[in-house]
């Protein structure tokens, strides 16, 4: 249960126990803190009346957390990193992506610049632990690795998620939205959706080589400013074929003011080994049923969210 309200909340247990928590403070300055409990309740309380989010001089502090309880992951404070609606965008599990035998996390900051320009955005996978060190992920090191957008503007990051195992070799996938992409010209913003394959070491993964078919695989959306990958989810097993799945939506929330007027849809991927990439097109038409299905509706729906078996046929449902 989560007594309190406002700056300060008390996770209590009720005396039993309760799994790991993740706690993100969105008004801090681009940092998100990992808490766990399983045996007493935990308050922790955060001070960020009159502060900024807009990378001003009053931008906030991280509050300090115990680490008996977990660890802080520090994301910098540079004005690219807290520029509005990016600061700790996206943060999720990230399942068990190195193999070690605990669930790691993903973080992603959309706003991010790289060499290919503004808003290219990064991920960072930071690999679960015991101790409880602060974590900068501009210095992972041994600690995870980062994933780098493929495009300026792309806003790649702007929503991750665990995939399950996709490809079915034993570590956990992830999927990064990146729904400001675009691959035809003059269909700008269609959006793009990766599944970035598990690993065990921590080299750097460029959403270009992904895109290309090294790594995992890129799904492509098709409409104009239809942001596909403003929101994905992992699926479960949803066609029972012992490889987990992804959900990705289109026109989730418009990004930033723009909504577009397009039939707002959500698309289910089958997981798969290869790495060729995945046309939400195709799907649309009916001519890729192999690979997934649509969902269509007249009316903005709510981000996509986890799955399961709901009516107890074996088979995953989707939300």
């Amino acid at each position: 249960a989560i007594l309190g309200e406002g700056n300060s909340f008390t996770l209590d247990p009720d005396s039993y126990a309760i799994g790991d928590i993740r706690v993100w403070q969105k008004d801090l300055a681009g940092n998100a803190s990992e808490i766990y409990s399983n045996a007493h309740a935990i308050t922790i309380t955060t001070d960020i009346s009159g502060t900024t989010t807009d990378g001003g001089s009053g931008a906030s502090t991280v509050p300090e957390v115990s680490s008996a309880h977990g660890f802080t992951i520090n994301t910098g404070t540079s004005w690219n990193t807290i520029y509005p609606r990016s600061q700790g965008q996206a943060v999720s599990s990230a399942g068990d992506v190195n193999g070690d035998g605990i669930d790691d996390l993903i973080v992603g900051l959309a706003s991010q610049y790289y060499k290919w320009g503004w808003k290219t955005g990064k991920s960072y996978v930071v690999f679960g632990k015991v101790d409880g060190e602060g974590v900068d992920v501009n210095n992972l090191g041994s600690g995870g690795f980062t994933i780098i957008g493929r495009a300026g503007n792309s806003l790649s990051g702007y929503a991750v998620s665990s995939a399950g195992d996709v490809n079915g070799d034993g570590l956990d996938d992830l999927i990064i939205g990146a729904p400001k992409e675009w691959h035809t010209w003059g269909i700008k913003r269609s959006g793009t959706a990766y599944v970035v394959f598990g690993k065990t070491d921590t080299s750097s993964v460029l959403l270009k080589d992904v895109y290309n078919g090294t790594g995992g695989f890129a799904i492509k959306g098709y409409i104009y400013e239809s942001y596909a990958g403003a929101s994905v989810s992992a699926a479960g097993d949803i066609n029972n074929d012992g490889l987990d799945d992804v959900i990705v939506d289109t026109n989730s929330d418009g990004i930033g003011d723009i909504i577009a007027s397009a039939e707002y849809q959500k698309f289910a991927i089958f997981g798969k080994k290869s790495t060729s990439s995945v046309s939400l097109s195709a799907i649309a038409n009916g001519t890729a049923d192999d690979q997934g299905f649509v969902i269509n509706s007249d009316n903005l729906c709510p981000p996509v969210t986890s799955s399961a078996d709901f009516n107890g046929d074996g088979f995953i449902d989707s939300i």
